[in-house]
């Protein structure tokens, strides 16, 4: 039987640890996958889970419910971190609602006009910072994800499956 997240005017369908954890691995997969292929940012969509982690971490966010943000790493902190990297490549010149999303378009940009080189290896670093903080969220126990967002997430994984 599904669980939910119960408000006084709404219940939520939440996402089964399974399928969390599915995602989780998954996520992790490709991008690591990525990373040791020597070409991780020829297509941004590979990051594409992780676009969202700023916002799963506001204890406003309508999808993930009964989070302590205390407990794992701060995105914000390393965002400001890897500003300064991430502006030899201009990520403020690219799309997105969230700064893991332009940097990783701006990647893209730069591996697809073969200068892959100029990519600073911090923004790597950074990619590895918010995949655990993404990782960590799925598989923990006390915090309640809606069945809708994780859906979410596995076509994203789906998709990039019919790309390779």
């Amino acid at each position: 039987m599904q669980e939910h997240f119960k408000t006084d005017t709404t219940a939520i369908p939440l996402a089964s640890m399974e399928t969390r954890r599915i995602v989780a691995e998954d996520t992790r997969k490709i991008i690591e996958q990525a990373f040791a292929s020597g070409e991780p940012y020829t297509n941004f969509e590979i990051f594409r889970n992780l676009f969202d982690v700023e916002k799963i971490l506001d204890v406003r966010s309508e999808f993930v419910f009964k989070i302590n943000i205390e407990k794992f790493g701060n995105p914000v902190a390393a965002g400001q971190l890897v500003r300064t990297y991430a502006t030899e490549i201009h990520y403020f010149n690219f799309p997105g609602e969230s700064l893991t999303e332009k940097i990783a378009r701006a990647c893209e940009f730069e591996s697809n006009s073969g200068n892959e080189d100029k990519i600073p290896i911090e923004i790597k670093e950074y990619f590895e910072k918010i995949l655990d903080i993404f990782c960590q969220i799925m598989l923990d126990k006390n915090v309640e994800i809606s069945s809708c967002y994780v859906m979410s997430l596995l076509i994203n994984l789906a998709d990039l499956a019919e790309l390779q």
